[in-house]
């Protein structure tokens, strides 16, 4: 009966995600909310201890948010930014436990000190870099590398297909200009579209 239920609720949140992609194709990337792959290739490379800050920018449905927060051992700190307003209804009901802010991560520094948070250990981004405005992407990318800590970890992703794009140049060249250490080079197969994962760390 459980998995029926939560088959159920996998669907819901697939058809609200495909019906958010049909209205605003621009900022949303996909028809459909990563899958649990994706989710648990991203978290594998963050070392979470007690007491340690996470954010996510753009939880969307939760695909990203479920797989953190199975990984958080007593004590983590979790901020969720969200910009879109359905989806953060959405997010609040799923995860009335989890701290969810409304708003843009151009605004992170000053969202974490709303929340009266220090500088994050991970920052995990499900945001459609390629397909936003290079100067949006330029100051969220400087921003985040502000918001983490020295040891801090930025992860995100982009599309396969879509890697040949002007969006996705841009967003590889500010990430090594912001970042002193940047891999890409891990495919995830087993998620629709295929997705390239991207690990930054801040320069020293």
């Amino acid at each position: 009966m459980e998995f029926v239920q939560d088959s159920f609720q996998n669907l819901k949140m697939a058809a609200r995600f495909f019906g958010k992609f049909l209205r605003h194709p621009t900022k949303v990337a996909s028809i459909v909310p990563s899958s649990n792959t994706l989710a648990q290739a991203i978290i594998q490379d963050i070392s979470i201890t007690e007491g340690d800050r996470v954010v996510e920018y753009g939880p969307g449905t939760g695909s990203f948010t479920v797989a953190l927060k199975a990984k958080f051992p007593p004590g983590v700190r979790y901020l969720g930014i969200e910009q879109d307003n359905d989806f953060f209804e959405l997010l609040n009901e799923r995860f009335p436990d989890l701290k969810f802010h409304q708003g843009s991560a151009e605004n992170v520094l000053k969202i974490l000190e709303t929340h009266q948070m220090g500088k994050a250990k991970a920052i995990v981004s499900g945001l459609p870099f390629v397909l936003m405005e290079p100067d949006v992407v330029s100051h969220i990318l400087q921003s985040t590398h502000d918001a983490l800590m020295p040891n801090g970890v930025f992860l995100t992703f982009t599309y396969v297909h879509g890697s040949w794009m002007g969006g996705a140049k841009h967003l590889r060249n500010m990430l090594r200009k912001y970042f002193g250490h940047v891999e890409m080079n891990r495919v995830v197969w087993r998620n629709l579209p295929p997705a390239i994962i991207i690990l930054a760390r801040p320069k020293a």
